[in-house]
């Protein structure tokens, strides 16, 4: 058996080597047929997802320190977040992060409200990009896709 970014190098899709040289270790480059395949198959979940009844959302990628908070990712996982410096952009005032999982702003959407229950439930998915730092990683699983810094997500 070949490891999954083996069968994307041999299939022509697989470019680390760019990717790090113009962002750093753990991003990855996908092209031609393995950027295809990633995209059908981020299609097909989000149509099979929207067929059950779930209403597709394009969310920030950015959300403030609060969001974050809300949904349990801080204090514990600051480390792993990408922090965007306060001279180039903050949330409302507050620190502002590249999201780790679609679940932040999907569950942001409705922060602060008081929900009927006839209203629930409230059904999202989305595709998104998702930024960990994966800081506590290092020696680990350093092959493939599994602890890139930068990966897409159907939720």
């Amino acid at each position: 058996p070949l490891w999954h970014d083996d069968v994307a190098a041999n299939l022509g899709g697989w470019n680390s080597e760019s990717a790090v040289a113009m962002s750093g270790a753990r991003f990855v480059s996908l092209t031609g047929p393995v950027a295809r395949l990633e995209r059908a198959i981020s299609s097909y979940f989000l149509d099979l997802a929207s067929s059950k009844g779930y209403v597709e959302v394009s969310p920030p990628l950015v959300v403030s320190r609060t969001a974050l908070e809300g949904t349990s990712q801080l204090p514990k996982f600051e480390n792993d977040l990408f922090k965007i410096v306060p001279e180039s952009h903050t949330c409302n005032g507050q620190d502002a992060f590249l999201i780790p999982t679609a679940e932040v702003p999907l569950t942001n959407m409705h922060a602060g409200q008081i929900l009927e229950e006839d209203d629930l439930p409230i059904s999202y998915c989305a595709l998104t990009p998702c930024f960990r730092a994966e800081a506590g990683s290092y020696g680990r699983d350093t092959r493939g896709l599994i602890r890139t810094h930068q990966f897409y997500k159907v939720e």
